[in-house]
């Protein structure tokens, strides 16, 4: 998930991997239930779930594509099921360039149906004017459908407020058994077809996601981006295509962890006592596709080269060279999905403690 509901310039933005839904209301989003076919309920979301996405964009024009991983995390969930998530991006330019990662983060709010109501973003804020089935609602069957017309005010630091229009159908078509990374589901097949206006630029997005109705969220999406500027009449079309690497649902529990939900870069600080003499360094590192850690902490007393591997379950090993007195060894843990921590020790030198968050 990009760092903006409109996202970059031609990506589908807030709508991939944003998952909730909810169900009927008595506005323009209102979702139908069909009379018929069988009705499914997802499970409300538990704080520290999470969902990890891989997401390949490919250019129509140039077939050049570009690769990047959201994980979504619920930080929050309220007694009556509304939740904040935590979304961390991590990008490269393709899959050689294991160490060349964007990363940003940013979060999300949701009523209590799973419904979005706003984001999140640096110093910007992005609100519905009403909550919005971002993918599906959570109470889906097949042969349902929804629609909405509206807006979504985009509020950074100072500046004006701006306003982007909005109109989308979705309906749900069909039950189909798909396979991706994280395992192998039966899902709902939902279609979606949505316009946003955006000053000189229109955005029409034709998007396939299979929904899995326990999970409440999409396995799989393929949407075809076209961006026109009305000005100067000139297109740009790109093809996403988004599988689900990794999650945890606790209330169903289900999981398929992956060391994907870490990747990315890592900074923060190292601190402790060397040769009676106090110490102090800030450390870099990134962990890229494979979960192998690299980089360094540098600073008063500090000069480390650091080297390691983390697994898909949080598991964390890190060793470090250094030109100084001798070598330093790391132990430590994954805190949570943003923060490690541990101790240092070099024999007959010194130790200390120290603490890095993602990006």
């Amino acid at each position: 998930m990009r760092n903006s509901w409109l996202g970059m310039a031609v990506v589908a933005g807030m709508i991939a991997g944003c998952g909730g839904g909810g169900g009927s209301d008595n506005g323009n989003n209102s979702a139908q239930l069909p009379p018929g076919p069988k009705t499914y309920v997802a499970a409300g979301a538990t704080v520290g779930d999470y969902f990890t996405w891989e997401r390949t964009t490919r250019e129509q024009d140039t077939g050049a594509e570009t690769y990047d991983f959201n994980t979504k995390h619920f930080r929050s969930v309220g007694a009556d099921g509304a939740a904040t998530a935590d979304y961390l991006n991590d990008y490269a330019n393709g899959p050689d360039d294991a160490l060349v990662f964007g990363s940003s983060t940013s979060s999300a709010d949701f009523d209590s149906l799973g419904r979005w109501l706003r984001s999140r973003y640096g110093t910007c804020t992005e609100t519905a004017d009403r909550p919005l089935h971002m993918v599906a609602p959570s109470t889906i069957a097949v042969g349902m459908s929804w629609q909405d017309t509206g807006f979504v005010e985009d509020k950074c630091s100072l500046n004006p407020a701006t306003q982007t229009a909005f109109a989308f159908k979705g309906n749900v078509s069909a039950i189909e058994q798909v396979n991706v990374p994280a395992g192998s589901f039966t899902t709902h097949k939902v279609n979606r077809n949505e316009i946003i206006e955006d000053g000189n630029f229109r955005k029409v997005s034709d998007r396939t996601c299979w929904w899995e109705p326990e999970l409440g969220i999409d396995v799989k999406c393929i949407t075809s981006v076209t961006l026109a500027n009305k000005t100067s009449g000139g297109n740009r079309t790109v093809v996403q295509t988004e599988v689900l690497r990794g999650y945890s649902k606790q209330k169903l529990a289900r999981k398929s962890d992956t060391v994907l939900r870490f990747i990315g870069n890592w900074k923060g600080r190292l601190e402790g006592t060397a040769l009676g003499q106090n110490v102090a360094g800030t450390c870099n590192l990134a962990i890229d596709w494979d979960g192998d850690i690299s980089g360094g902490c540098f600073g008063n007393g500090v000069a480390f080269n650091v080297t390691g591997k983390v697994n898909a379950y949080g598991g964390l090993w890190i060793t470090a060279s250094s030109t100084g007195n001798g070598s330093p060894w790391f132990t430590g843990k994954l805190d949570s999905l943003q923060q490690m921590s541990g101790t240092w020790d070099v024999s007959a030198v010194g130790n200390g403690t120290w603490t890095i968050t993602q990006d």
